[in-house]
């Protein structure tokens, strides 16, 4: 899906990747308020698109309890 399809959405949940050009897109097109958006990322880069309302939630874990969880699932 690219950016371009996914902006006619309204939902839109996002993992690595392209994920702040969705939501540029979204600023871009005015649809703050209009598009949910949801995905991985940190306070120091989405905290911009928080505050602007183009992001609503944002996910992130700790990587020392994802590997030994990996770990547990792998054994």
């Amino acid at each position: 899906m690219t950016h371009f399809h996914a902006i006619q959405l309204r939902k839109v949940v996002a993992v690595a990747g392209k994920q702040f050009r969705l939501v540029q897109d979204i600023e871009e097109r005015g649809l703050e308020g209009k598009v949910f958006f949801s995905g991985t990322g940190l306070p120091s880069t989405a905290g911009q698109y928080i505050k602007s309302g183009a992001i609503q939630t944002i996910h992130f874990w700790d990587p020392k309890i994802a590997a030994i969880a990996m770990n547990k699932l792998a054994s």
